[in-house]
């Protein structure tokens, strides 16, 4: 039983020890910091010490998951023994060890790209998925897949051009996209800190028209720069695929800074012990 003081009668609004104050981990979680960046201020981290490496934290907590590890090697495998993309949706489920539930998706047809059905309600954590084809596919990211980002969230666009942000799936800044390819590389994006607010506003500039058939305006051969057209021209000027793979990642890393997407980039090793942070320089900074 706690014995309160006597000043003390009644619990604040989270506060968790019931001593009327709050210490830094009970500010951090209130103020509405991630998970991992909480932990990290209890173990004596500054705040923004924290945050920088809130994204390894949680990468290196996922590596300590045998479930986690088992679906990346599996994915592994896939990406060079299925001919198309294959992957897996992450959501928080209480009733399992890990507090994860894992569904598994594919591309119908060979040449489609997968269609996701996500029930609400459903709080997401994660997708992992595959880049099956050298030729077709990239060895980092696609554009394609930071707008699967973008629209996991409900966007809903205003008759101005402004962006809200539905999140009708609750992702939260602990939300992590994981990238294997038949290339080799094993790749993750973590959400830096403020990200979703850069994210909508990157998708704001960006991705306004992404959702609407245009098919009809090119058929006639209407000359319109549309949003699709000026982000993909920007994404193939920065990052050439007659470049080397690592100069590859460095010029996504680069591209994800400069653009402010509100993401920041990560690569694993082989068997996904081992995870470094690819920093806005291109420079790879090591986790553990």
């Amino acid at each position: 039983m706690t014995i309160r003081p006597e000043e003390c009668r009644e619990r604040i609004d989270g506060d968790l020890n019931g001593d009327c104050a709050f210490d830094a981990y009970e500010t951090c979680l209130f103020t509405g910091q991630r998970q991992s960046v909480c932990d990290c201020l209890e173990d004596g981290g500054t705040l923004e010490e924290c945050r920088e490496k809130s994204g390894c934290n949680e990468l290196i907590a996922s590596s300590n998951d045998p479930e986690f590890m088992a679906i990346m090697m599996e994915l592994n495998t896939k990406s060079t023994t299925v001919n198309k993309e294959v992957g897996y949706i992450q959501k928080e489920d209480t009733t399992t060890d890990s507090g994860y539930g894992y569904d598994y998706v594919e591309e119908e047809n060979i040449n489609d790209q997968m269609n996701i059905t996500i029930p609400y309600p459903t709080i997401l954590k994660g997708f992992f998925h595959t880049h099956d084809d050298e030729v077709k596919h990239s060895p980092v990211f696609s554009i394609d897949d930071l707008y699967f980002i973008f629209a996991l969230f409900n966007p809903t666009f205003n008759a101005d051009g402004t962006c809200y942000l539905n999140n009708m799936y609750n992702i939260d800044e602990d939300f992590t996209m994981v990238l294997i390819t038949a290339h080799g590389t094993k790749l993750a994006l973590k959400f830096n800190s403020n990200g979703r607010e850069q994210l909508r506003q990157f998708g704001e500039k960006y991705f306004g028209d992404w959702h609407l058939n245009l098919s009809d305006l090119v058929n006639i051969g209407a000359q319109i720069e549309t949003d699709r057209k000026r982000i993909k021209k920007k994404f193939d000027e920065i990052i050439d695929k007659e470049l080397t793979i690592d100069k590859q990642k460095k010029k996504f890393a680069k591209f994800l800074d400069k653009l402010d997407f509100g993401m920041s980039l990560y690569q694993a090793n082989d068997d996904f012990t081992q995870w470094e942070k690819i920093n806005e320089s291109g420079e790879p900074i090591p986790c553990n």
